[in-house]
């Protein structure tokens, strides 16, 4: 129950996503809603929602919460370079996996690093850095392919995902 105490009107929205990415935080949230809603019109069109986990501490989480529930998720995170306490907590998260994860990516280093530009001096500007960035020029266009090459790859299910997904789906009565 105390999973349910974040739910926003802008979270419960998640439950009519036919499948959920949860975010380490607010800078790939709204970084990537901003594409959605921009430039990525098929993808948005694939009703994915993006769940911003507040930090990658809480990021197994949002994974065992809708395992319970039996909602389809992927992961994208930093891995941080695997540096210091990140290498324990991104192979915690890789640890709990379930049958709903469908796939877990990180970026080698952080998003900034991956999109080729600065990083602020406060965590709280991340996001605002990312978007004024991009507005500026500073990411390209090649980058902006490859981060939804990325996302696309989140969305891709094996065969054996589509059968674990089936026998989650409740049978029609005959």
């Amino acid at each position: 129950i105390k999973y349910f105490l974040w739910l926003d009107s802008e979270r419960s929205s998640l439950f009519f996503a036919k499948h959920i990415i949860i975010c380490e935080g607010a800078s790939e949230k709204i970084f990537i809603g901003y594409l959605l809603n921009t430039k990525w019109q098929d993808l948005k069109e694939k009703h994915i929602y993006f769940l911003d986990a507040m930090g990658k501490f809480s990021i197994h989480r949002y994974m065992n919460l809708f395992g319970k529930l039996g909602i389809s998720h992927s992961v994208l995170m930093d891995s941080d370079n695997d540096k210091d306490i990140h290498k324990y907590i991104n192979d915690f998260i890789e640890a709990n996996k379930n049958e709903f994860t469908w796939h877990i990516k990180s970026f080698d280093a952080d998003l900034e690093t991956f999109l080729g530009i600065n990083k602020p001096n406060r965590a709280d500007l991340k996001p605002l850095n990312l978007m004024m960035n991009h507005r500026q020029g500073n990411i390209t266009e090649v980058k902006i392919a490859e981060l939804k090459e990325m996302i696309n790859q989140l969305m891709t299910v094996t065969e054996i995902e589509k059968i674990v997904a089936a026998k989650a789906e409740p049978t029609e009565a005959k």
